[in-house]
């Protein structure tokens, strides 16, 4: 006996956890048939939708758009990425360019005197403050020297020539004089306006 009603309740109880009935007149009725039994009508309807949780809010937050079309950064890695993108880095330059070399002394055209220690170099075109790899082979059979040195000074004014090495980057390349040098800007100054 308990189990045949528990048969007969739990449709019912199923179908309530699905739909809710509504409360008006008229959603539940009672139909005679022609055996004479009892006949429940449910009248059913959708369930109301469920609210979103905060996670879909926040999703939905994210991928909201101007009214242009594109879409609006909200977190921090998406600000970033639109940062860059407007603000890209210069690209780095290298080359291969016949140099010379100067004596020290004087004063340098990026400000300061100019020392025997002095790791720098001399170019027309570089911001000051330029840091450059700079590389020599004295023949194709031997080893290459390379060092890392700073622009600080302007010239060669002397026409086919790119370069003037200071005296302290000369001599640890073992560089003759006059010749080619293979050169590669590795990171420009924090200020990109000085000339």
């Amino acid at each position: 006996m308990t189990q045949l009603m528990i048969r007969r309740a739990l449709p019912v109880f199923i179908a309530s956890m699905l739909v809710s009935v509504p409360a008006t007149a008229g959603a539940v009725t009672s139909s005679n048939s022609n055996h004479g039994s009892d006949n429940l009508t449910l009248v059913l309807q959708p369930r109301r939708p469920m609210l979103a949780s905060p996670f879909v809010s926040v999703f939905r937050a994210m991928q909201r758009r101007h009214p242009t079309g594109s879409q609006e950064c909200v977190s921090r890695s998406c600000k970033r990425r639109e940062w860059i993108k407007h603000h890209p880095r210069p690209p780095y330059p290298s080359g291969e360019d016949e140099a010379s070399w100067y004596a020290p002394g004087g004063t340098m055209a990026c400000g300061g005197e100019y020392a025997a220690s002095d790791m720098g170099v001399a170019n027309k075109t570089l911001p000051c403050g330029t840091q450059l790899n700079v590389c020599y082979k004295s023949a194709a059979s031997s080893p290459r020297h390379c060092v890392r040195v700073e622009v600080m000074d302007r010239g060669p004014y002397v026409a086919g020539r790119v370069f003037d090495l200071q005296q302290a980057p000369k001599e640890r390349l073992g560089f003759p004089g006059l010749g080619k040098i293979h050169w590669a800007v590795t990171s420009w100054p924090s200020d990109h306006s000085k000339q």
